[in-house]
């Protein structure tokens, strides 16, 4: 992947201080799933997931994330996949867990 990010150019000076940050995010009560096959990723993914309030239910594969929510017995909000994996690549998992 490449990412490219374009900021408007200024000649103003930079600000002494950054704005303060919020003292505290508003946690989310909701359940992701995760489906990535490269473990790397899906630790990266999951960790910000996590940190952003989410429950999170990893899968390494769309097999593995169909039983998953098969046999989770909350509501899950968010899928988070892989387009493209060895066993069944995101767009069908997307559509056999809407199923």
């Amino acid at each position: 992947s490449a990412f490219r990010v374009f900021l408007p150019r200024t000649d103003a000076p930079a600000a002494a201080e950054s704005p303060a940050a919020p003292e505290k995010l508003a946690r989310r009560t909701a359940t992701a799933l995760l489906a990535e096959d490269e473990p790397l990723v899906r630790g990266v993914i999951s960790r910000a997931l996590l940190g952003a309030g989410f429950t999170v239910l990893e899968a390494s594969n769309g097999d593995e994330a169909l039983a998953l929510a098969d046999s989770y017995p909350g509501t899950i909000d968010l899928l988070v996949s892989d387009f493209v994996m060895a066993r069944m690549g995101g767009p069908t998992l997307a559509k056999k867990l809407r199923a």
